[in-house]
């Protein structure tokens, strides 16, 4: 009984562990930070500090895209990760060269593209109820 229960608590731990390593990206808070940077960025009037929250942004994103999504979400959610991504690479490639408010047009573009996914990851009603 003795080795039983310690087989419990190591494969408890063991579970606890993975759960931990699975969970220690909170996707919900990293996306609010990620429309934080986006609101900064498009409120300022520096290039210097739109190029902060660029990159501040940039970082935010990798992380999201660490993220163990459910499988059934996971090519949906990566598909719109990596639009963001070329949106967040074209605006690093053209910092130098565009006026500041040619480079917040495409902030438009991150948020269309996170409206459009959050709809397409948004689980149906018919969903919830019978799955």
């Amino acid at each position: 009984m003795k080795r039983f229960n310690a087989l419990l608590v190591v494969f408890s731990c063991l579970l606890s562990g993975l759960a931990l390593a699975n969970s220690s990206i909170d996707l919900e808070a990293t996306m609010k930070k990620m429309k934080f940077e986006i609101s900064q960025a498009y409120k300022t009037e520096s290039k210097d500090e739109f190029k902060s929250h660029i990159t501040s942004f940039s970082q935010l994103l990798q992380q999201a895209k660490a993220y163990s999504f459910p499988p059934e979400r996971k090519d949906v959610s990566m598909e719109g990760l990596n639009k963001v991504s070329a949106v967040v690479e074209k605006i690093t490639l053209e910092m130098d060269d565009k006026p500041l408010p040619e480079l917040k047009a495409h902030l438009r573009d991150i948020d269309d593209l996170r409206k459009e996914y959050h709809k397409k990851n948004k689980p149906s009603i018919w969903e919830n109820l019978f799955s």
